[in-house]
C-alpha cells in the first residue's frame, strides 16, 4: 500500500500472553512534534510482537487534532479530531481509505468500544463485533451521543492498518476529559490479534530509570578505568 505523508508526528508476558514478544515504548505523539523515548522488549515469540507506545497526550475539545502513526514509520494512519464541523464532536478519522476503525454500525457510525483484556482482531471489522469504516466514526457527535459523550469515560478504540502482507490490528485508549489518549498498540504480526494489555503507569518511569541507571554505571566504569 502507498501512502503519502501528511503531518509527521510519531513484559514478558504472562496470563496465557506468554507468546506474544512486547514491546514498550514511551513516545508522546502531538501534532507537527515527535518526541522518542525509552523502549524495552520482552523475550518471546518471534512470530509476534505487540508494541504498546505511551502517549499520555491530552486533546482539549476546541478544533485540536491528534495525528497517530500507529505503525511507526512517520506516516500518519488516523487522526482524532475535536469540534471539527461542531463544537460537541469528537472523531476519528481514517487517513488512508485502505484502513479502518471498529464501528458499532453503519446508521450511526459510532466507534467501538473496546476494553481492557479484549483483542483487536478481524471479529470487530466483519460484522462480528463491530463493523469496518474506511473512513472513520464519531466517539462523540453534534448531538452529544456516543460512547465517550460521558466525561470519565474510558475504552479502547479498535484500528486496522491494511498493508502488503494482510491486516495489522492495534487499539488507542481513550479517556473522556476533554479527549485524554494514553496507549497505544500494534500488531506487528499480519492477521494476528492485538491484545489489549495497556501497561501500568509506573512502567515507563521504570523503563526511565534503569537507562540513567545504566548510564551513571558506564560512567563510573569509565572514571574507574581513567585512573
Amino acid at each position: 500500500m502507498n501512502k503519502q505523508n501528511m503531518m509527521n508526528a510519531p513484559h514478558g508476558s504472562a496470563d496465557g500472553r506468554s507468546s506474544l514478544d512486547i514491546m514498550v515504548k514511551q513516545a508522546p505523539v502531538v501534532t507537527g512534534m515527535l518526541a522518542l523515548g525509552v523502549g524495552l522488549t520482552a523475550a518471546g515469540d518471534a512470530n509476534a510482537a505487540l508494541i504498546i507506545t505511551d502517549i499520555n497526550v491530552t486533546v482539549p475539545q476546541d478544533g485540536s487534532a491528534l495525528d497517530i502513526d500507529l505503525n511507526g514509520d512517520s506516516i500518519n494512519d488516523f487522526r482524532l479530531q475535536t469540534g471539527l464541523f461542531d463544537p460537541n464532536t469528537i472523531q476519528l478519522q481514517v487517513t488512508f481509505k485502505s484502513d479502518s476503525v471498529s464501528v458499532i454500525d453503519f446508521a450511526d457510525v459510532y466507534t467501538s468500544m473496546l476494553d481492557g483484556g479484549d483483542t483487536v482482531d478481524a471479529s470487530w471489522f466483519n460484522g462480528t463485533n463491530g463493523f469496518a469504516s474506511n473512513f472513520g466514526g464519531d466517539l462523540v457527535d453534534s448531538a452529544g451521543n456516543g460512547p465517550w459523550s460521558a466525561i470519565g469515560a474510558h475504552g479502547f478504540l479498535g484500528l486496522a492498518l491494511n498493508l502488503g502482507d494482510g491486516a495489522h490490528y492495534g487499539w488507542l485508549e481513550v479517556t473522556r476529559g476533554s479527549v485524554i489518549v494514553g496507549q497505544m498498540g500494534y500488531q506487528t504480526t499480519a492477521n494476528a490479534g492485538a491484545s489489549i494489555v495497556p501497561l501500568p503507569a509506573s512502567l515507563p518511569l521504570l523503563a526511565s530509570g534503569f537507562a540513567g541507571l545504566m548510564a551513571l554505571r558506564r560512567r563510573k566504569r569509565k572514571d574507574a578505568d581513567e585512573t
